[in-house]
C-alpha cells in the first residue's frame, strides 16, 4: 500500500524545486496526494519570506485545507519577493515519530529585469535542489561582473507559452482537476473563475468524468448525458475578448461553452455568449459562436468546419465590431457584429450548457465532447500572429 506525502504542486508544476510566479497572478497549491485516503489533514504556512516582501494573504496566517483536495488560489502581490512556503500533512508525524515525507516546501518567486530572485532568510534547497541557496547568489555575481564589464543582461525566457497574450483565465486538465470518477470542480490557473458542479437536480445532475489518459497519453475532461459545469464569474465582460478551446467534438449538435446573464433577474433573450457546434449528418461539424447583446437582439453568429471525432484548437476572437472562428489555424468567415449593443451584463459561465436566465435551468448538452483546454483573454482580442502562439503553445502541451 501506498503511503502519502505532503509534495504540492503550484499551477500544474509538480516538481520539487522552487516555482516562479508572475507578479500580480495567481499560483494554486494543491496536494499532489490530496485524494489519498491517509491524508486526514493539511496545513499551509510561509516559512520566511525575502526583506520587505508583502504578505500572501491567504497565508498571512496558517492555513488549513477544508478537504484534502482542496486547491488553494494564492494571490501574489504585484513585486519581486520570494516566500518560502511549507505544507504539511497529518501534523508532520505519526506514531512511529518524524514523517520526513509528511513536510514539503517549496520557494515562490517573482523575478525583475535581472532575472535574478530573492533569496529567503534560511533557505537551503527549497528553490534550488542542485545549487541550494548559492544558486541564486552566483547568478548575481555572473549579473554583476557583466555589468562591470560594460555588457548587459538577457532576463531568462519566460516559461509560460501564453505570456504577452492578455490571459485572464485558464482550465486544463492537467492542472487544478478535483476529481473522483467525476469532476467536482475545474481550478482556473489564472485566477478565481472555478467551474464547479452545476446543481440541476436528482434525474439531470451529472458531472463531467475525468479521464486520466484518453488513450493518447493525457487526460481530459469528458462530457456525457446532461452535464456540465459553472462559474458564478463571468469569464467574458467586454465585446472584446479571445477564447481558445483544445476540444474533440462529437457527431452531434452541442454546446461547448457560454457566458451568460444569470438568474435570478436576467434577460432570457440575451445569452451573451455560446460557442458550439453544428452537425450534419455524413457531412462536417460547423463550429459556431453565437454573440448577442444585452437587449432581444438577433445573435451574430460566426462560424467555421471542421471534422467531428477528432481534437482540434478552436480560436473565437471578438474585436468589438466583429467576430470570427479560427479551427487549427483556418480562419473562418468575418461576421459583423455592429449591430449589437455593449455587453455588460453577462456574469455566469458554463462548460457543457447554457445557464437560462429566467428559471436558472441548463439547456444543451455536449455529450459524448471532450475538452482539455480553455484559455480566455478578456478584453483582448488576439492577432492571426498571436492565434498562432497560442495554437503551438497547445499543440505543444497536448501532443
Amino acid at each position: 500500500m501506498t503511503t502519502p506525502g505532503a509534495a504540492f504542486s503550484l499551477n500544474g508544476n509538480t516538481g520539487t524545486d522552487g516555482y516562479t510566479a508572475t507578479a500580480g497572478g495567481v499560483v494554486n497549491l494543491a496536494l499532489i496526494d490530496g485524494m489519498h485516503a491517509d491524508v486526514q489533514s493539511v496545513v499551509a504556512r510561509v516559512v520566511s519570506k525575502s526583506k520587505g516582501a508583502s504578505a500572501l494573504d491567504e497565508l498571512a496566517t496558517d492555513y488549513v485545507f477544508p478537504t484534502p483536495s482542496t486547491v488553494l488560489a494564492l494571490t501574489v502581490p504585484d513585486e519581486v519577493s520570494s516566500w518560502w512556503v511549507e505544507v504539511k500533512i497529518n501534523g508532520g508525524s505519526s506514531t512511529r515519530g518524524v514523517e520526513p515525507t509528511w513536510t514539503a516546501n517549496r520557494i515562490i518567486s517573482t523575478l525583475g529585469p535581472s532575472g535574478i530572485r530573492k533569496q529567503v532568510p534560511g533557505e537551503s534547497i527549497q528553490f534550488d535542489a542542485a545549487n541550494g541557496w548559492g544558486g541564486a547568489q552566483n547568478d548575481l555575481v555572473d549579473a554583476l561582473d557583466t555589468i562591470a564589464g560594460g555588457g548587459t543582461i538577457t532576463p531568462p525566457a519566460s516559461t509560460d507559452p501564453f505570456t504577452g497574450l492578455g490571459v485572464t483565465s485558464e482550465h486544463r486538465a492537467d492542472a487544478g482537476v478535483e476529481h473522483g470518477a467525476r469532476v467536482s470542480r475545474w481550478v482556473d490557473q489564472r485566477g478565481a473563475k472555478h467551474m464547479d458542479r452545476i446543481e440541476l437536480g436528482a434525474a439531470t445532475n451529472i458531472r463531467p468524468l475525468f479521464k486520466a489518459d484518453f488513450g493518447d497519453g493525457f487526460p481530459s475532461v469528458q462530457f456525457d448525458g446532461v452535464s456540465g459545469l459553472c462559474c458564478g464569474l463571468p469569464i467574458i465582460t467586454s465585446d472584446v475578448f479571445s477564447v481558445a478551446l483544445r476540444v474533440r467534438l462529437p457527431a452531434s449538435d452541442i454546446v461547448v461553452a457560454s457566458c451568460t446573464q444569470a438568474y435570478p433577474g436576467g434577460n432570457p433573450d440575451a445569452s451573451n455568449l455560446i460557442v458550439g457546434a453544428d452537425y450534419t449528418a455524413g457531412g462536417s461539424t460547423s463550429i459556431t459562436a453565437s454573440l448577442t447583446d444585452d437587449a432581444a437582439t438577433t445573435p451574430v453568429v460566426a462560424s467555421q468546419s471542421a471534422t467531428h471525432s477528432a481534437w482540434h484548437t478552436v480560436i473565437v476572437r471578438s474585436t468589438g465590431t466583429t467576430i470570427r472562428v479560427r479551427v487549427d489555424g483556418t480562419n473562418g468567415s468575418t461576421a459583423n457584429t455592429t449591430p449589437l449593443g455593449p455587453i455588460a451584463l453577462s456574469d455566469v459561465s458554463s462548460l457543457g450548457c447554457v445557464r437560462d436566465a429566467s428559471d436558472g435551468a441548463s439547456t444543451g448538452n455536449f455529450t459524448g465532447g471532450y475538452l482539455r483546454h480553455m484559455l480566455v483573454a478578456d478584453g483582448y482580442a488576439w492577432s492571426d500572429a498571436e492565434c498562432l502562439t497560442v495554437e503551438a503553445g497547445l499543440t505543444a502541451i497536448w501532443t
